[in-house]
């Protein structure tokens, strides 16, 4: 099967990572104050590993950042919602 590389690729990557709903959900729960794990866990009814990984892939393309508190780990977005916009037609 014929793949062909995108010249956005990167830009790709991150619509494609953003695109699941509960990874979604993550980044509109952070918006506007960082969340625990927790938090976001309970938030997308998500068992806590999961929850964590998708955190983790969340972080590997610049979307949220991670900062240790204590136990928890705080998640906080990187990406403004309100700004992404798609023209019309």
């Amino acid at each position: 099967m014929f793949n062909p590389r995108l010249v956005h690729e990167e830009l790709f990557q991150k619509i494609r990572i953003m695109a699941n709903r509960s990874r979604f959900k993550m980044l509109e729960m952070t918006q506007t104050e960082p969340k625990t794990v927790t938090e976001l866990s309970k938030g997308t009814n998500l068992a806590y590993n999961k929850c964590a990984d998708y955190v983790s892939m969340l972080e590997k393309e610049g979307l949220i950042e991670k900062k240790r508190l204590g136990r928890e780990t705080m998640v906080k977005s990187t990406v403004d919602l309100s700004k992404l916009k798609i023209r019309s037609r």
